[in-house]
């Protein structure tokens, strides 16, 4: 027999958040904005002085009961950074990377 058992859910191999790191010390401002996923926010690239976008998304700790909801949140998370990652123009988003806090 051939089949294997696994304790708990069983992350779905499919989402892979693009975990790059962000190069630059910065500092989070005023909120500017919410949605479905988290709350934006302005913030400086203390390296520079320039100003960037925020945004900041809290997931809740996997447990047998959410398992499908937290798979579908990071699904969706995981197709909003693909989807920025693509945009190339000087004067929308750049995607710069993930901090990720506990």
């Amino acid at each position: 027999n051939n089949a294997t058992t696994t304790n708990g859910p069983t992350p779905d191999p499919v989402i892979s958040l693009k975990m790059r790191n962000i190069d630059f010390p910065w500092r989070r401002g005023t909120r500017i904005g919410r949605g479905g996923a988290g709350v934006a926010f302005r913030a400086i690239n203390c390296s520079n002085g320039s100003i960037v976008c925020m945004k900041e998304i809290h997931l809740s700790p996997i447990n047998s009961s959410s398992s499908s909801a937290y798979q579908k949140n990071l699904r969706r998370i995981a197709e909003e950074i693909d989807m920025i990652m693509s945009i190339n123009h000087p004067n929308i988003v750049r995607y710069f990377g993930i901090e990720k806090y506990k």
